[in-house]
Parts: structure tokens; C-alpha cells; sequence
């Protein structure tokens, strides 16, 4: 698919997306225009995924480019919906008939929209709330309720990269996000698409504690470590978070 040769601003992004939802047929797809709105009155939109195969499917959550300037994490979203959307092959249609699929396919528009302005940067990380003091931006990923005060996990230095913000979920954007995460009441499976390094990163970010799940969390990182090295040859590592550093929120 030729969209897939370069990048693109968001309302190409939601034009493409939505376009494709809409010619899916067989109910496939559900285009939802907004979850709710970034800092800036941005609408944050969804697609669900699945055949209507049976009620109480499980669900998979998806979202990416929580980061702004992590441009190839979205358009990977974009892809997975596109191959699921598009392809033919009964593997595909088994997945969309066991599961239901939910997918934030760019979750900080304000900040991905800086990183194409003209006088904008096309590094910034953060969204763009504007701190009062001469500084912008929270960092998403450290602003959500988990654990949000923990120690060493991120910043409260609101000129840091990995600035907190003032208070969890001080932020539009990680409240939306959240809001729509925990309305979904039977997700058995979740992922965070960043561009950071090629890793594969299970629970937890915050404690060596070992999570309840953890031979599970391996056999599925090793599952994706292998299909990867099998498509590309690259080795992706995969390893609990805390192993790369701490993060809090």
C-alpha cells in the first residue's frame, strides 16, 4: 500500500483509517471519531476491530505514539489495522473472529501536530501543556494514577523529558486514555507501540517484584522475539521494564 511509503499528519492519518473502516464490510470495524479531547481540543479516535462472530468476546487493547515524536510507532498501528482490515487469509479472519480489538492509533495529537509545525520541533516527546514557567509539556507516559508519586520513575522537573506533570492524570490525554482503557471490561491482552529501542518490555516499571503472569509475560515475549527474528532477522530483546529503567505513572 502506497500510504505506507511516508509519514503522515493526523487528519490524513484519521482520514485513512476511518476510510478503511468504512469499506471493511461483514462489521469488521467500528470508526469511533473521538473518546474525548487532548489539551488543546483535539479529538482522540479509536476503531474497534472484530467480526460479530458472539457476544463477550475478549478484548485487546492497542494504542501508540503516546510519545510525539515516536512517528513509526503510530504508523505500525496503522499497519496492524490495515492487515487486519484488508488481509484474506483465514489466521486473519480467526483472530477477528476470537477477539475484539481496540486501537488508539495516536494517543498526544498535540504534541505529534508540534512535531510537524513549522517553528515547531520535530523531537518533542511531551504534550503541550503549557507549565507556567517558561517551560511545555508532561510526559504522558509517567502521568497516569499507577503508582504515579513512586520514587526514581520519572521527574518533577517540569523541563524534563520525563516531567510527571503536577498531578496523576493531571493531563487530558492520559485521562481519556484511561477512561477508555477501564471501559473495557474483558481486555486479556494490552500493548503500548513506542520506537525507543527494539524491545520487548513486560510488567513491571516500577519493582523487581515478579508479576503474578510472569512465565506467561515470557512465553509471549519469546513468541514475539522469535516471529520478528524469523520476518526481519532482528533481535528484539525481551525483558521486564524495570531492566531498561525505572518509570513510575
Amino acid at each position: 500500500k502506497s500510504y505506507f511509503n511516508s509519514y503522515h499528519q493526523y487528519a490524513d492519518i484519521k482520514t485513512f483509517l476511518s476510510g478503511i473502516c468504512s469499506t471493511a464490510g461483514s462489521g469488521k470495524c467500528t470508526w469511533i471519531p473521538s473518546i474525548g479531547k487532548s489539551l488543546q481540543g483535539t479529538d482522540i479516535s479509536a476503531l474497534k476491530l472484530g467480526t460479530p462472530s458472539s457476544a463477550n468476546k475478549p478484548q485487546i487493547y492497542i494504542q501508540g505514539s503516546l510519545h510525539a515524536r515516536e512517528w513509526a510507532a503510530s504508523s505500525t498501528v496503522q499497519y496492524i489495522v490495515y492487515q487486519l482490515l484488508t488481509a484474506t487469509d483465514a489466521s486473519t479472519k480467526a483472530v477477528l473472529d476470537a477477539f475484539d480489538i481496540h486501537v488508539v492509533p495516536l494517543s498526544n495529537p498535540d504534541g505529534y501536530a508540534y512535531t510537524w509545525a513549522s517553528g515547531g520541533d520535530r523531537l518533542w516527546r511531551k504534550n503541550r501543556r503549557d507549565n507556567g514557567d517558561g517551560t511545555f509539556g508532561v510526559d504522558l507516559n509517567r502521568n497516569y494514577a499507577y503508582h504515579w508519586s513512586g520514587s526514581g520513575g520519572a521527574s518533577d522537573n517540569t523541563d524534563d523529558e520525563t516531567y510527571r506533570g503536577p498531578s496523576a492524570e493531571s493531563e487530558p490525554e492520559t485521562k481519556v486514555l484511561s477512561a477508555y482503557y477501564k471501559s473495557l471490561d474483558r481486555v486479556t491482552a494490552a500493548i503500548d507501540f513506542h520506537t525507543f529501542s527494539q524491545l520487548i518490555l513486560r510488567p513491571w516499571g516500577d519493582t523487581k517484584v515478579l508479576p503474578v503472569h510472569d512465565k506467561q509475560y515470557i512465553d509471549i515475549g519469546t513468541q514475539i522475539h522469535n516471529i520478528i527474528k524469523g520476518v526481519s532477522g532482528l533481535n528484539y530483546v525481551s525483558e521486564p521494564s524495570i531492566s531498561l529503567y525505572p518509570t513510575t505513572g
